[in-house]
């Protein structure tokens, strides 16, 4: 099995953190990437979190998009930790974007990603491939 890099390690550390019971902590990451305090979909707020307290760079925004142009893209195939992109093709949030960290797979039409603003709170959840954008590294 592959080492796991450092801001999945970070990420891990963070694994069940709420909105519900760690409101605090949650904005002290949107603070760090746009200084609202304000809740926001925070997805993009976690991911920087974690690449730039590793000593990585971030994509600097707070959005989830940003990080189409973060990084490198690795094509197809993800790598333990890599950055997955996500644009959603359907439901209420069909055209928005969310990104989080790939785990691992289900099978090759499902992935397991761990990510901020997952059901409100930074847990791991499974995702259609077929919702990917791209898979990403630092650069």
């Amino acid at each position: 099995m592959p080492e796991k890099p450092p801001w999945l390690l970070k990420t891990e550390s963070y694994e069940g953190v709420s909105e519900h019971g760690d409101l605090e902590e949650i904005q002290k990451w949107i603070m760090e990437t746009d200084g609202n305090p304000h809740l926001e979909a925070w997805c993009a707020d976690f991911a920087n979190h974690c690449l730039e307290t590793t000593g990585y760079a971030g994509s600097k925004s707070p959005a989830a998009a940003s990080f189409l142009k973060w990084g490198k893209d690795i094509g197809d195939t993800p790598q333990l930790g890599c950055i997955v992109l996500f644009q959603w093709s359907s439901g209420p949030d069909a055209g928005c974007h969310h990104v989080c960290f790939y785990v691992g797979a289900v099978n090759v039409n499902t992935i397991i990603c761990l990510g901020g603003n997952q059901g409100r709170m930074v847990r791991r959840s499974r995702f259609p491939v077929a919702d990917v954008v791209s898979y990403r590294m630092p650069a």
